[in-house]
């Protein structure tokens, strides 16, 4: 549960406040879990992840944008349902559970993809990856470069606090 907290910190810190949805760790009737409120008007990401040409293009930007934090938090479970798309088209990145799971192991790679042995879904950028590749999607990839240098830019100190409770866990 503080993972999640801590992430949906840093994409919001990152991405801006719109990014994610805030989660809180706490206990309720005696189990530890985290809480986030319910977003109405959402659809994830999983119907389309593999039809990704059917997205708008600056809703394909905004994946890119999320991939930074996820490869910042070696967060590759980023799947389709991992993401919902809000009425107004703003991306949220959500259930990020695994992040660090494979941190020091992983690969920053668009064809890594750790949880294959599970069966689950690759993570939404290798098919976004892909389909840029086969020319179905245009991309901008220096866009993202804003998104770099505001991840880089992020102090030590800061990303310890956002990080503390998750260590400490």
């Amino acid at each position: 549960a503080y993972v999640q907290e801590a992430v949906g910190k840093l994409q919001k810190l990152i991405l801006g406040p719109d990014s994610a949805v805030a989660v809180r760790a706490e206990t309720i009737d005696g189990k530890f879990s985290s809480v986030q409120r319910l977003i109405p008007d959402t659809e994830n990401l999983q119907g389309i992840q593999h039809n990704l040409d059917l997205m708008p293009p600056e809703q394909l930007q905004q994946l890119l944008n999320h991939w930074v934090v996820d490869w910042l938090t070696s967060g590759h479970d980023s799947h389709g349902a991992q993401f919902l798309r809000k009425a107004d088209g703003t991306i949220l990145g959500i259930d990020k559970e695994q992040a660090f799971r494979y941190f020091g192991k992983d690969e920053l790679d668009w064809n890594y993809h750790p949880n294959s042995k599970y069966g689950e879904t690759a993570p939404i950028y290798n098919s976004l990856i892909k389909a840029y590749l086969a020319g179905n999607v245009d991309l901008d990839l220096n866009a993202v470069l804003p998104t770099i240098k505001k991840a880089m830019s992020i102090s030590e100190d800061t990303l310890r606090h956002h990080l503390m409770d998750y260590a400490m866990e």
